[in-house]
Parts: C-alpha cells; sequence; structure tokens
C-alpha cells in the first residue's frame, strides 16, 4: 500500500513499503519573508520541518522557493542525514547552500530509474513557463514520474502543457495524475507570478495523458495565486470528463492503489 500525506501547495509525503519520501515539501514561511505579506501561508503547517526525521528521500522539481524551500531543506537535511535529495541542476546550489552534503544530492534521471525496493522514477519535463534544458541537456525543471508496486503516480511540478512532456508519458497508465491549476495570466504575470495551467488546461492535461484521477495542486497556499475549490468542481461537473477528481486536504492521509481506491 502506498500512502500519501498532502503538505499544501505541490508539497506531498509519501509512504510506500519501508520507503518515506517528501516531492516539494514547503513547510516554512520563506515564500512571505522573501515576497512580503500578501504570501503569507493560507495553509496551517500540517507538520514541522522539524518533525521529519524520517525521509530517506527528497524529491524537488525545481528552484523557486515554494517548492525548494531553504528553510525547509535545512532542517531536513538536519533532522534526516540518511536523506538523499534528487534535484533538477536548478536546485543544487540552493540545497548546498542550505547545508546539504554534495553527497547527498542526485540529479534527476529521465529514463527509468530504481531509487529503493519500493519505488522507481522517471524525471519527466516540465514547461514553466517554457521547458529548458542546459547544454547538455539537462532538464531545468521537471516532474516525476512515480512507478510503485501496485500504482503509478505522475507529480507535474510546475508546468503548462507541451508536447515533450505528453511524448514523455505517452504509454504510461497513470493511476493519479497531480496537476498544478493556478492558471497564468496578465494579472499574475504584472506582480512576478509565474502561474501554470488554468482548470480548463489541467483537465485537457488529464484526458491527453489518460489519467484515471486528477489530484488538483497548487492552489491553497497563496491568496494572490488561489483558486476556489468551488471553481475546479463547477467545471468538472459541467464538462463532465473521464477521470475522477479527487481533492487531497492537508492534515489528512490517503491510501493509493491501483483499484482507484482511497481511504482517509
Amino acid at each position: 500500500m502506498v500512502t500519501v500525506n498532502p503538505l499544501g501547495q505541490s508539497g506531498f509525503r509519501f509512504v510506500a513499503g519501508s520507503t518515506i519520501f517528501y516531492v516539494d515539501p514547503y513547510l516554512s514561511d520563506a515564500v512571505e519573508r522573501k515576497h512580503g505579506p500578501q504570501f503569507s501561508r493560507q495553509v496551517p503547517l500540517p507538520m514541522s520541518p522539524t518533525q521529519v526525521t524520517d525521509a530517506n528521500l527528497v524529491m524537488i522539481s525545481h528552484g523557486h522557493t515554494d517548492h525548494c524551500d531553504p528553510i525547509t531543506i535545512a532542517t531536513i537535511a538536519m533532522q534526516s542525514p540518511q536523506a538523499i535529495f534528487i534535484c533538477t541542476y536548478e536546485s543544487v546550489p540552493i540545497l548546498e547552500k542550505a547545508g546539504v552534503a554534495a553527497n547527498k544530492i542526485q540529479l534527476v534521471t529521465e529514463p527509468l530509474t530504481p531509487l529503493t525496493k519500493d519505488i522507481s522514477y522517471a524525471a519527466i519535463p516540465a514547461a514553466h513557463p517554457t521547458l529548458e534544458r542546459d547544454s547538455q541537456g539537462r532538464l531545468r525543471r521537471c516532474g516525476f514520474l512515480l512507478h510503485f508496486e501496485n500504482c503509478l503516480v505522475y507529480h507535474a511540478g510546475d508546468t503548462s502543457p507541451h508536447v515533450e512532456i505528453f511524448r514523455a508519458l505517452e504509454g504510461a497508465e497513470i493511476d493519479y495524475a497531480f496537476l498544478p491549476v493556478n492558471e497564468k495570466n496578465f494579472f499574475r504575470d504584472q506582480k512576478d507570478i509565474i502561474g501554470n495551467m488554468s482548470v480548463r488546461e489541467a483537465f485537457h492535461f488529464a484526458e491527453k495523458i489518460g489519467a484515471k484521477r486528477l489530484v488538483p495542486m497548487h492552489f491553497d497556499m497563496f491568496a494572490p495565486n488561489s483558486v476556489f475549490p468551488e471553481e475546479i468542481e463547477l467545471l468538472y461537473e459541467k464538462l463532465q470528463p473521464a477521470f475522477k477528481l479527487e481533492f487531497l486536504w492537508p492534515g489528512k492521509e490517503y491510501a493509493l492503489n491501483s483499484a482507484l481506491e482511497m481511504v482517509h
């Protein structure tokens, strides 16, 4: 069985067998400190980073503070000295500055890669807002395709639709697609907020990749970048897409499996 604890924004704690890992944990007020009180947390801390003593892995999709939080990372590195941090090249200097030892940092790989006996993963390109690679062809930002024994989970990180993403996911039988729904628009651009997909785009994205369930994310943490759950639910009701819409709320634990059962 795979369980997941939502942490708010795009952060999640997964437990698969004996492996415990975190994806994009934001467990501080680092964004508010950096950008001002309008970016105060709307999601209470589901746990303190000092409580993260159990991490085997920490996966970071890209270098923005709400995904690669130096306060959270520095604390996890101290509290979980066994943890390996998996990230793109963009995040490496942030991790090193936060005190993560070089031998605890691994760059993401796009081919399917075993991490433990409980999980394998592949890095999936992400377009935020564009898809970028360095001169060596390495991804600047990514999502993660997480292969568990009983289900397949796609955590998109921050992204907009892109043909290279669809190519990378072709043929994957995705049980759960965790997709950002905080749309990019003119008014957010004026505030230097790099948005992602609109709710409608995320629905089309989920259908394009054949996901069985869509888990909206990146809509709850900051007021200037938020989406009301009612907006998402209304559009789902009107469009009636083939996938099932599933909200995962911080402070709760969910069990994931390919039979599409979810228990709190």
